[in-house]
């Protein structure tokens, strides 16, 4: 039998992780800024390792929760790799597989699912199914399956508990999706 506390024995120092980690996530975007302006200044926006960069950058935003801005770099380079190193090249897929996370973090679950299937596609071909790529892709695509059907469930519930009780009943009013 466990005996163990669940709970941290410095609850403090959770919080210190916490703010350890942010500091970092501050130091990274300012250090993938600085970066990026350096490079677009020296080398031109379309070269592969500024767009690499911008990419940096947006995955930051997107950990950040600055979707609108990350989904604007994301565009950027998704546009310039499929450019420069075409639609099938897997940095060109890794934009797209990023640009489905963006979408599933906006909600957006069409538009994350077509860029999830487009990645898989692209990485079944390129690198095989086996591939950890190929198999973080179809990954997304599952827990984005599963978040669709828990939608839908809570739909469901609503129609079931609106025709049984109506639409203004406590109970019906009660059901808050992924609580």
């Amino acid at each position: 039998m466990n005996t163990e506390s669940p709970f941290p024995a410095n609850p403090s120092s959770d919080a210190d992780d916490i703010s350890t980690a942010i500091l970092q996530l501050d130091e990274a975007e300012q250090a993938y800024e600085l970066d990026l302006n350096e490079d677009k200044t020296a080398l031109g926006a379309k070269l592969t390792s500024t767009l690499e960069k911008v990419q940096n950058v947006a995955n930051v935003y997107l950990n950040r929760e600055r979707l609108n801005e990350a989904q604007i770099l994301f565009q950027r380079v998704l546009q310039g790799r499929q450019q420069v190193l075409g639609p099938d090249h897997t940095c060109t897929l890794d934009t797209v597989n990023d640009l489905g996370n963006l979408y599933a973090n906006k909600s957006k679950l069409d538009e994350a699912e077509k860029m999830y299937c487009r990645a898989l596609q692209g990485y079944e071909k390129a690198l095989g199914p086996d591939h950890v790529s190929t198999l973080h892709t179809i990954d997304n695509l599952g827990t984005l399956y599963q978040e669709e059907v828990l939608l839908l469930f809570m739909y469901g519930v609503v129609l079931v508990r609106n025709r049984l009780k109506g639409l203004r009943h406590e109970q019906t009013l009660s059901i808050k999706p992924f609580s």
